[in-house]
């Protein structure tokens, strides 16, 4: 950053030269005045002029001194220039302040500004480095996450039995693909039985509209009967419709309700005949037979009305 320092506003004592004397004068007086103060060892004193500015010159970091010594110093530090105040005229002035703005301030405001957007850039080299860091580091604990979560699936899908997957799909009522498939067909077929229900009710209710648009005052019986006609029409599809649904929840079952009865039918008849078996080596008399099939048709008796009871609270 520059320091500026305004030299002392002082009038200079300029010395006017007689007609005797040479006309060559300098910064500091005439020649004789040079060679009298020469003579007497006296120095000659500054010769400030109001309208001249002296600027310090900034020093960097890493300068070196100069061999010269502390005067050689002082004249090196320092630069002089003029103020706008000695222009002549208001133009002359706005001129050489302009001028003074780009060659010294201006030089100041674009060393800081281009310090500005270095710091800036380097700064949005730190972020974007940043923010990729962290993107990486975060696809990377997905993929792990990802990784452990697929071999903690094949561990527990391995490690479950095919006995195991039989008895869920017992319990649920589903024995194969083949009652998929026909669950399937049958979910099919009455969403086709709907779609042509509600396709016959739009027909009805077009004819319906289209039989008012053409309704005239002086047809109103033709158009009454029509209307009542339609409207038995209806009501009968209506009736056949709730017939159809009382048959279906009457006498009706699905498949996979079928199938999985009969499964349970057969394990049935399997198990009487292993019990039979059973009690055929071990040469049981008629009566022991009897208590132990007692005995197991109230024990099937007990549970069976201690998981309706839940059912009917």
């Amino acid at each position: 950053m520059f320091e500026f320092t305004v030299a002392q506003g002082l009038t200079p004592k300029v010395l006017k030269p007689r007609p005797d004397e040479s006309q060559h004068v300098t910064q500091r007086g005439t020649v004789r005045e040079e060679e009298e103060r020469g003579r007497t060892g006296t120095k000659p004193k500054m010769v400030l002029d109001p309208f001249e500015l002296f600027l310090v010159k900034p020093r960097g970091a890493k300068q070196s001194k100069p061999v010269g010594g502390v005067e050689q110093t002082r004249q090196g530090r320092f630069w002089s220039t003029q103020s706008y105040l000695c222009g002549v005229t208001k133009k002359d002035q706005l001129g050489k302040m302009r001028h003074f703005e780009r060659q010294v301030l201006g030089t100041q405001d674009l060393k800081r500004q281009q310090l500005c957007e270095r710091q800036q850039g380097c700064q949005r080299v730190r972020e974007k480095t940043r923010k990729g860091a962290k993107e990486a580091v975060r696809s990377e604990h997905a993929q792990e996450i990802k990784t452990d979560y697929d071999l903690y699936l094949n561990s527990l899908l391995t490690t479950q039995t095919s006995l195991d997957n039989t008895s869920t799909l017992d319990d649920l009522g589903i024995i194969g693909a083949e009652d998929l498939e026909e669950a399937g067909n049958e979910v099919s077929r009455l969403g086709e039985e709907a779609l042509w229900a509600l396709e016959e009710n739009d027909r009805v209710r077009k004819e319906i509209q289209n039989a008012h648009e053409r309704f005239t005052p002086g047809d109103e019986g033709p158009c009454q009967e029509f209307t009542l006609t339609k409207q038995q029409r209806v009501w009968t599809l209506l009736e056949e419709l709730q017939l159809m649904q009382k048959e279906i929840q009457e006498n009706m079952a699905s498949i996979v309700s079928i199938e999985t009865t009969k499964s349970c039918i057969r394990d049935s008849k399997d198990l009487e005949n292993n019990i039979n078996m059973i009690l055929n080596r071990s040469r049981s008399s008629q009566n022991e037979k009897a208590e132990v099939w007692n005995k197991i048709w109230s024990a099937l008796k007990t549970r069976d009305d201690m998981i309706e009871q839940p059912l009917l609270n």
